[in-house]
């Protein structure tokens, strides 16, 4: 049970529908109300027993109507028996479509997961490469930086070179 057996009969007595109340604690607590009067009856909780609304009483059953009674019954399950067997010769038959269908799911999962499996290895190749690759890719990268500013510097160079030509022409 969810509640303590405390919270279970403060919940009982504070409510309006005692009766209703019971099969409330017995679905919050995924038990049956024969347990929630148990600990009701545990813990000195008396519990109202309202007396249900009287309506007509029922007629008395002849022997007619008993075997009618038993007739439905039988013929009730004789009917369920007849459409178990139906379905289940529904069931049996062979359906080439329904067949079909499953074989192509079957082989639509297997390419899915070679998918995966090859997706997965690219990653991991593309992963272990990169790690392996890694330090002569910042080497290069410090090359290509060295060469940018030996690039700049020349540039600044011939810019200060036309200039000084410039002023002395």
């Amino acid at each position: 049970m969810t509640m303590s057996d405390n919270e279970i009969v403060r919940n009982y007595q504070e409510a309006k529908d005692k009766k209703a109340q019971i099969e409330i604690l017995a679905d919050l607590n995924c038990c049956q109300k024969k347990d929630i009067c148990e600990v009701l009856s545990n813990n000195g909780v008396e519990i109202e027993n309202k007396p249900t609304k009287r309506g007509r009483k029922p007629k008395s059953l002849t022997l007619t109507d008993l075997r009618l009674e038993q007739d439905k019954i039988e013929m009730s399950k004789g009917f369920k028996a007849r459409l178990t067997e139906d379905l289940q010769k529904e069931k049996e038959k062979e359906d080439p479509v329904r067949d079909q269908v499953m074989i192509e799911l079957k082989d639509k999962t297997v390419r899915l997961e070679e998918k995966k499996i090859d997706s997965s290895f690219s990653l991991a190749a593309r992963d272990f490469l990169q790690g392996s690759f890694q330090d002569e890719v910042d080497l290069i990268d410090a090359e290509i930086n060295k060469l940018t500013a030996k690039k700049e510097k020349l540039i600044a160079t011939r810019d200060a070179l036309i200039e000084y030509i410039g002023e002395v022409s």
